[in-house]
């Protein structure tokens, strides 16, 4: 009756090695979705207090590509998951690894909105 499902990793390798590249992919998404907002809103601000009339004829960005590239945070979940994996798996030290990653892309969970 008392029996408990208990998750058994062998090697943590693999999940340390999804860890490292769910956290590569959220990064570059991240570094994507920032530069696309600093690259066209700033000017946009500019503009519209000086030449109302100007923004007509400025190129506006995609608004189909901003739900596409905020797919990352699904890459920072996984990311955070696949540590815990990883630092449930032997060698514990190889989860070690995996840590910094995970903090990173947390990081940027808590930050970015």
């Amino acid at each position: 009756m008392g029996k408990k499902l208990r998750l058994q990793i062998k090697s943590a390798w693999p999940y340390v090695f999804t860890t490292v590249v769910f956290s590569c992919v959220c990064i570059y998404l991240v570094l994507l979705h920032g530069n696309i907002n600093w690259q066209f809103f700033p000017h946009l601000i500019k503009l519209s207090a000086v030449y109302p009339e100007t923004l007509e004829g400025m190129p506006k960005p995609d608004p189909s590509a901003f739900p596409r590239i905020k797919i990352y945070r699904i890459f920072m979940i996984l990311s955070c998951l696949s540590t815990v994996f990883a630092l449930k798996g032997k060698p514990k030290w190889a989860g070690y690894i995996a840590l910094p990653f995970a903090l990173i892309t947390l990081l940027f969970f808590i930050i970015i909105k």
